[in-house]
């Protein structure tokens, strides 16, 4: 269960690949936390230069986010600079982190386990979302980013393999057992959405990760770079299909927040990941922007893109 123990506030980590799941399970955790009157905070971090899933998360959550780099190496230090900071304002019981997609999460477990923080803090689970859909098309991948999936996988102790309603049966197999092999110990739950019947049930039997794993030696991100573009004006949508048809493999992940020339006034939040967009109408006011990752990317050609998209 979520409550915190002996005093002590409880860590969440959160980790998984780009469009995964993660920000959806974080409001679904988010929910059932407030639902059970137990105060949360969360550290999100996002690889890009602007934040956009942090724009989605409730105003009365207490909230810090670490942009521009990986909290897993560029950022490691800030994350126990932000832990302290936020239990020092807030006093929570318990605290989430959001990992960005290309992170290895052992990596941040290793920061949780400071001494500096270990005094007033318990890392309760680490939680892995496996999007099953990349796992079933991993031969595409290039060896950096296999690796990456791996890693993310190994040391978790609780994974959900979620968007299983896009398998087959025998692919979902298949996926089961890659997973089980990586990491045999972890407990597994296939979802959709990250939909979970109860998380109490999936919380209260979470296992002791303080002493079990190898944290040592900080991995690099081969590759993976991320881009941000601001848009001045609303954009042509039939533009944007076209270019969203276009990319490349080696672009992983694009999110944001657009407005569209159609409907000039409505904000919408923009994800995409591996040929599957997604847009929901959203009632703030906020700055339109995209923040583009992958590998070794054209930045000089995406600004003309975006540019075309914008001005045609």
């Amino acid at each position: 269960m979520l409550k915190n123990q002996v005093g002590k506030m409880n860590i969440i980590i959160l980790g998984g690949f780009l469009g995964s799941g993660k920000t959806t399970l974080l409001e679904r955790l988010l929910k059932y936390n407030q639902e059970q009157n137990i105060k949360t905070c969360v550290l999100m971090n996002e690889y890009g230069k602007q934040s956009v899933d942090t724009n989605i998360i409730d105003q009365a959550v207490p909230l810090k986010e670490l942009l521009n780099g990986c909290i897993c190496c560029d950022l490691k230090v800030d994350v126990e600079i932000q832990i302290h900071q936020l239990y020092l304002e807030h006093q929570p019981e318990c605290m989430i982190i959001e990992c960005s997609g290309v992170a290895h999460p052992v990596e941040i477990l290793d920061a949780c386990l400071s001494p500096v923080l270990t005094p007033f803090s318990n890392v309760q689970s680490l939680i892995g979302i496996v999007d099953a859909t990349k796992i079933r098309d991993k031969a595409h991948f290039s060896p950096q980013i296999s690796r990456l999936f791996i890693e993310q996988i190994k040391y978790c102790s609780y994974l959900l393999i979620n968007k299983c309603d896009l398998l087959s049966d025998v692919e979902k197999e298949h996926v089961q057992k890659f997973v089980k092999e990586i990491n045999p110990d972890a407990e597994m739950l296939l979802t959709q959405y990250c939909e979970i019947n109860d998380i109490q049930d999936v919380f209260k039997n979470s296992v002791s990760i303080n002493d079990q794993y190898d944290t040592g030696g900080v991995r690099q991100h081969s590759g993976i770079q991320s881009y941000t573009y601001e848009f001045k004006n609303p954009v042509d949508s039939h533009l944007f299909v076209e270019w969203l048809k276009t990319l490349p493999k080696n672009i992983f992940r694009v999110k944001g927040f657009l407005s569209f020339k159609e409907q000039p006034e409505t904000v919408f939040l923009f994800q995409y990941a591996y040929g599957v967009p997604e847009y929901r109408e959203i009632l703030l006011k906020l700055p339109r922007y995209i923040v583009v990752i992958g590998e070794q990317l054209d930045k000089a050609s995406l600004a003309t893109e975006f540019e075309a998209i914008e001005n045609t």
